[in-house]
């Protein structure tokens, strides 16, 4: 049996020119005590970026327009999803983007007529013994540092596929190594424009 890996989990977050403490949509949620067959205790770190699409269409960005208590019950209910879900650790990822997505246009379905709408983005990380498995969603942004140089984890073609804009849902995988000296930096931007009209 393998051990899950040690790491160190740190926020760097700047908005207007000030450092921030912590960030509202960056979480490890702990793992229930009832798992799904083939689910197990590796550490499971969320990076949830929202905005509402009135802004987003007229050139401003925010961050996340929840608050910081409703995300984190959200980040809870992912992370519920991704623990109970059976199968291979790529299936649970892509139930738990299904599950956003599906929760994000639904309101934006039902909110359609007073523009408040949100759309977002998810990056899902699994760390395990030698390395991570990352699912991204939207424009979302990884950089892996490690002794053989920096990595970018990122797929242009999902930069313009926020969740919350139609039935399907927009994922892409990655996995690698990592040794004790490696650091995962994890990223997003904006969504681009868009009228959901």
């Amino acid at each position: 049996m393998t051990s899950s890996p040690n790491f160190k989990l740190t926020s760097l977050v700047r908005q207007a020119g000030q450092d921030q403490e912590t960030y509202a949509g960056f979480y490890r949620v702990p793992p229930p005590r009832r798992m799904a067959r083939g689910r197990n205790s590796d550490p499971l770190i969320f990076y949830i970026h929202l905005e509402t699409s009135h802004r987003a269409a007229a050139g401003v960005h925010e961050q996340n327009p929840l608050q910081p208590a409703a995300l984190q019950q959200l980040a809870q209910k992912l992370a519920h999803t991704f623990y109970t879900t059976p199968g291979s650790t790529s299936a649970a990822m892509l139930k738990t983007a299904a599950a956003l997505n599906e929760q994000l246009l639904e309101n934006n379905l039902r909110l359609a007529a007073n523009g408040q709408q949100v759309v977002g983005s998810l990056t899902q990380v699994v760390l395990q013994a030698g390395g991570f498995y990352l699912a991204q969603s939207g424009a979302q942004h990884a950089y892996c540092f490690s002794e053989e140089g920096v990595r970018h984890l990122y797929d242009p073609e999902l930069s313009g596929r926020s969740l919350g804009m139609s039935r399907s849902t927009p994922i892409r995988y990655f996995h690698a190594p990592q040794s004790g000296k490696d650091a995962l930096l994890l990223a997003a931007r904006p969504a681009p424009s868009w009228n959901p009209a």
